[in-house]
């Protein structure tokens, strides 16, 4: 037993190291090329994704709760480093919910639609295979506009107030 799981670490540990996927992890390896760059970018995304449970008086608040399941969702996908093209339809279902929850406003909605075409789109027999593999790299783009996703649900997380939650429910009454 002692075996099997030395031997699955070092079976892990192998293949973290070797692995970027299709995640945040291209970005950083790109900014900062050294060897810890996955273990900081991972320890930072952590506290990303934990830091909103540090606001107690807002778990109240239904649209803070549905951010962050978003929140989690997004970050279940540009986190992990073996992040492949059918895994960003959850990060797609975490933007979506967020975009459909939220108070509707033109810049919200510019930035969905072009979060679909960039995830979803943008790779598929809409755009001219010529177009979409000279123009486009499409590890690198793909996570981009769920990472931009994450950090603007974490803003607006932040910024959320108590009081907020009734805004859309006012909005529709």
């Amino acid at each position: 037993r002692v075996l099997f799981r030395s031997n699955w670490n070092t079976f892990l540990s192998g293949d973290l190291a070797g692995s970027i996927g299709m995640s945040i992890y291209q970005y950083t390896n790109y900014v900062f090329p050294i060897p810890a760059t996955k273990h900081i970018t991972l320890l930072v995304g952590l506290l990303a994704l934990l830091s909103p449970l540090a606001f107690i008086n807002k778990y109240s608040i239904k649209d803070f709760r549905i951010s962050y399941i978003c929140l989690l969702l997004i970050w279940m996908v540009i986190f992990i480093y073996k992040a492949e093209s059918p895994s960003f339809i959850i990060a797609i279902v975490g933007c979506g919910v967020w975009g459909f929850n939220s108070i509707v406003t033109k810049r919200k909605t510019i930035f969905m639609l072009l979060t679909l075409f960039v995830t979803c789109f943008m790779y598929s027999d809409i755009i001219p295979y010529s177009i979409r593999h000279q123009y486009f790299n499409y590890d690198f783009i793909k996570p981009l506009m769920p990472t931009l996703c994450f950090i603007v649900i974490l803003i607006e997380m932040y910024k959320m107030k108590k009081d907020s939650s009734s805004l859309r429910e006012s909005n529709t009454a």
